[in-house]
């Protein structure tokens, strides 16, 4: 009869970073969309602004001895937005917190503070994904939607109509698609609208719509600038010294993404294919986008802004009770200038 002779085996455990790392900070670096956006607490349940009509006319003749005629005054327009209000939390209870172990380790008795930490990172991720995705949305559909997760009801809306641009040829058509022509023609788009569509502006896309325009062999466009001379565009900043030359909006990649938990994780670009999201400048430079965040009764002076917390159940008699991590907000955006934005289908 055959004896088995086991040898007890070393190891060693390791901790290692997430195959997904997400921004929790709200900075350009991060993300592009903080150029244009900026968060701003108000201690106020909604958000108004008032903006007067555009000035039209010119002065009339009036003639020696003449009366002058009588210029209607300009109206204002008003405008109201609700925030909507978001929250949610994790609950560590009590098996876990009995029997669970350090992760990285074999038998190290587990730290609650240390993993409602690790939680809060993952509530955060999950706001700071919320406020970018809310944006993006919002610039190249000219709406967003909020829903319930429990029901799945619509909750909160806001949009209006954005301003588009079709590109006669698909920028993936290389032979026939004109990306230098295209921005050309946006550069129409700002008349009347104190914005402009040059230089100082920028087209946002993502990877595949980039790579389509790079690869454009159309002659009487991109193509023909590419091989006249001793001129070589090969690269993305090739591209853009050709669009600065010319006046145009260069381009910026974003090819991020975000996992969507109510559609089995699915990673959900924050820039869809064949889309291009151009971001004007405004001459006066006042910024485009504000988030408001608005006054919360979640935070213990009701003061405006995110909140997070770390809730001991048991300290309210509850047992075994739990320890609760919660994290939410209260606001939504204000695009001020939609004009100063256009999606072009690419």
């Amino acid at each position: 009869m055959a004896t088995s002779i086991l040898y007890p085996e070393n190891a060693q455990l390791q901790v290692i970073e997430q195959k997904f790392i997400q921004a929790t900070t709200t900075d350009a670096a991060t993300d592009p969309i903080w150029n244009h956006a900026i968060i701003e607490p108000i201690n106020a349940a909604k958000v108004m602004w008032d903006q007067l009509d555009n000035y039209a006319g010119r002065t009339q003749h009036r003639g020696i001895g003449g009366e002058p005629a009588r210029v209607n005054p300009v109206g204002v327009s008003r405008y109201e937005y609700r925030p909507y209000y978001m929250g949610e939390f994790l609950a560590l209870g009590e098996q876990q917190l009995t029997e669970s172990a350090e992760m990285g380790t074999w038998a190290t008795t587990l730290d609650w503070r240390g993993l409602s930490l690790e939680k809060q990172r993952q509530l955060l991720t999950r706001r700071v994904v919320s406020w970018r995705s809310i944006l993006w949305n919002l610039l190249t559909y000219g709406q967003y939607n909020v829903f319930d997760p429990r029901t799945g009801q619509m909750v909160a809306a806001d949009g209006y109509t954005p301003r588009t641009y079709a590109a006669a040829f698909t920028w993936s058509n290389a032979g026939s698609s004109t990306p230098l022509a295209d921005l050309r023609n946006l550069k129409y788009m700002q008349r009347g609208f104190s914005t402009r569509f040059d230089r100082t502006s920028t087209l946002y896309v993502n990877q595949k719509t980039a790579n389509n325009a790079l690869l454009n062999t159309n002659t009487a466009d991109l193509y023909g600038r590419r091989v006249e001379g001793l001129a070589t565009v090969n690269t993305l900043d090739d591209f853009n010294k050709l669009l600065t030359k010319d006046d145009l909006p260069n381009i910026q990649v974003h090819d991020e993404v975000w996992n969507d938990d109510t559609n089995g994780n699915a990673a959900t670009l924050y820039i869809p294919d064949n889309t291009g999201i151009v971001i004007g400048r405004r001459t006066t430079g006042v910024p485009l986008i504000k988030f408001f965040l608005t006054r919360n009764m979640m935070n213990l002076d009701f003061s405006p802004g995110a909140y997070s917390h770390i809730i001991d159940t048991r300290m309210f008699g509850k047992r075994p009770g739990e320890i609760q991590v919660h994290d939410g907000y209260n606001g939504g955006p204000a695009n001020y200038f939609p004009s100063s934005c256009v999606v072009m289908s690419l």
